[in-house]
């Protein structure tokens, strides 16, 4: 690659703006591909736009395209939904000026069903060369559409793994559970409360700490939860970058029951088996594509808090199992390492500017 020549552009969700970006999935992977791709070519590489609140800068943002589409000879687009089709416009008019490849690294797992309702969109997006999806389910669902370029490319953790689980009694009450996404009816925090809760009412001591920011329209209805729940149940704030995995790690098992409509690869079960973690989750989306069932988690059916329940009791019964589960995370953690996951990607790059 002829650095002195070329850029690579990043185009996406950075959201530097905004305090809660540490547990938003599209401003995660985003600024996790802003970091390999500096750690690789260099940051004097790597030119970024950041399009948060892009209609608020229209003119200067579209600016800001251009020059990265003539100093670029790759670029890459992670945008969401309402960016997708703000820059396809302009990028696909663009791709025919100047001689740069486009990367899409799809952030979760929305991508297909939302085309299905946008022909011009769909039309629009066969100026990328390439398209990533998270997991090979969308990939099929992309290709059954006619796409072409479109590999598999998981999602990634840039956090470092523990090094071994912390000196805990896994065995003896109380078993501590956790959630870690942003606090919202759609990832499912209030059936983690109340299977929580009723567990703890048959003796059995339970525990859940809450992690993440809390929506404004959610607020109310999660206050009375809490105020329900008692001791079994706290909320814990939002946790730094840096705090994340070990944090996690001090947990029996982290709880995903998640029935968020755009839900792809999602990175906090990645920090989770970074951390050491189990997680036990909805039979939502792609879930059961990451989690493997009773080897580093276990899957229950959605929105059945019974069988929510279960899967706890589970846990919580066989101590030296859930114990080889988390044995497990950390060795399916290191699938998710950036310097494997990315290298197909890195492979497109290096190729095309050879």
């Amino acid at each position: 690659m002829n650095q002195t020549n070329w850029k690579i552009g990043l185009i996406g969700h950075l959201m530097y703006g905004q305090k809660d970006a540490a547990v938003n999935g599209q401003a995660v992977k985003t600024r996790n591909y802003r970091q390999i791709l500096e750690a690789r070519y260099g940051k004097e590489n790597v030119i970024t736009l950041d399009t948060d609140y892009f209609r608020k800068h229209l003119i200067a943002n579209y600016k800001r395209v251009f020059s990265i589409c003539v100093q670029c000879r790759t670029i890459l687009i992670l945008p969401t939904a309402n960016g997708l089709k703000l820059l396809l416009p302009v990028l696909s008019l663009l791709k025919g000026k100047y001689p740069f490849q486009l990367l899409y690294p799809v952030v979760g797992g929305w991508l297909p069903e939302y085309l299905r309702g946008h022909s011009f969109v769909r039309r629009l997006l066969h100026c990328v060369d390439y398209i990533f999806p998270e997991t090979d389910d969308m990939t099929a669902a992309m290709k059954g559409m006619g796409f072409t370029g479109v590999r598999t490319v998981h999602n990634f953790s840039n956090r470092k793994a523990i090094s071994d689980l912390p000196e805990i009694e896994w065995s003896q009450a109380p078993f501590r559970f956790c959630t870690f996404s942003r606090v919202t009816k759609q990832k499912g925090i209030g059936e983690a409360i109340q299977a929580i809760s009723d567990i703890s009412k048959l003796g059995k001591h339970c525990e859940l700490d809450i992690f993440g920011p809390v929506d404004p329209d959610y607020r109310e209805e999660f206050d009375a939860m809490l105020a329900l729940a008692g001791s079994a149940v706290a909320y814990r704030g939002v946790l730094s970058g840096d705090e994340v995995v070990p944090t996690l790690s001090r947990y029996y098992a982290m709880l995903f029951p998640t029935y968020y409509p755009g839900e792809g690869m999602p990175g906090a079960v990645l920090e989770a088996f970074a951390a050491g973690l189990p997680v036990i989750a909805s039979n939502w989306r792609y879930n059961s594509e990451v989690i493997r069932h009773g080897e580093t988690g276990l899957i229950y059916e959605l929105g059945d808090i019974r069988n929510l329940e279960s899967a706890i009791m589970t846990l919580i019964s066989d101590s030296d199992t859930t114990a080889a589960m988390k044995r497990r995370c950390f060795v399916e953690s290191r699938k998710y390492l950036p310097e494997c996951v990315a290298k197909p990607v890195f492979d497109i790059i290096d190729g095309f500017h050879d």
